[in-house]
């Protein structure tokens, strides 16, 4: 897997020349590149994988990851993936499907306190409750086909990942077959907050819906407003 840094038109192209292309976002450690991950594993070798795309346009910044011999005449799948405010994704194709990854307050407020590169700030918590409204059907703020990605059902549930997929088969329009492979963790991001890449390989042992309890997170958790731990409730049943 190749990483490399964007050239002027090149998303434009991409998009151009791919069969099928859909869109996925989620504020930090929501478990995006989890789940965009799982995505890309079902489609044939000449796909890709578009990560943190920001800027406008032709000047467009992003990380791209080769999943086999791109020609970028002709593609199978297109994955383009935000980061961060929500709004942003209606700049880049707003007529295609757009996955929201959205993942309880107090385990992604857990994960980004103990990730070294991130911060706790008010930015983070007015994006998360942006996210959380917009799956609630409060704001319209994404204007085109929406496809909610619940992480922490994704992570516990074979039965949800079967139906999910089968909903983004459905909005995306491919045929590939359902894999269920969940249990690689991808090196975006430097992998999990709490564990890195030491279990790239059976991400399953993983107790990411119980990093809030976590001695070294209490006072992160305690800056959670009220208001978000009322959302994550009626998004995510305790």
């Amino acid at each position: 897997m190749l990483d490399v840094w964007s050239a002027p038109g090149f998303l434009n192209t991409a998009a151009k020349n791919t069969n099928y292309l859909f869109r996925l976002t989620g504020y930090a450690r929501s478990g995006q590149h989890a789940i965009s991950n799982w995505i890309m594993s079902h489609a044939p070798m000449t796909s890709l994988w578009v990560n943190n795309i920001h800027g406008s346009g032709d000047q467009a910044d992003f990380q791209h990851y080769w999943y086999g011999p791109v020609n970028l005449e002709k593609m199978h799948l297109l994955g383009l993936g935000f980061e961060g405010d929500l709004r942003k994704t209606a700049f880049y194709y707003p007529e295609s499907p757009l996955i929201l990854v959205i993942r309880d307050i107090r385990n992604q407020t857990a994960s980004v306190a103990k990730h070294p590169d991130l911060q706790l700030n008010t930015d983070f918590f007015e994006g998360w409750e942006r996210n959380a409204r917009q799956a609630l059907g409060q704001t319209n703020i994404v204007t085109g086909p929406l496809i909610i990605a619940n992480y922490n059902q994704w992570v516990t549930s074979s039965s949800y990942r079967e139906q999910l997929y089968q909903q983004i088969q459905s909005y995306v329009g491919f045929n590939y077959p359902f894999l269920d492979k969940t249990n690689y963790v991808t090196q975006v991001g430097g992998g999990s907050s709490f564990d890195g890449l030491a279990h790239q390989y059976d991400a399953k042992k993983m107790k990411v819906l119980e990093r809030y309890k976590d001695p070294s997170v209490k006072a992160a958790i305690q800056q959670i407003p009220k208001r978000l731990l009322e959302l994550s409730n009626r998004l995510f049943p305790l």
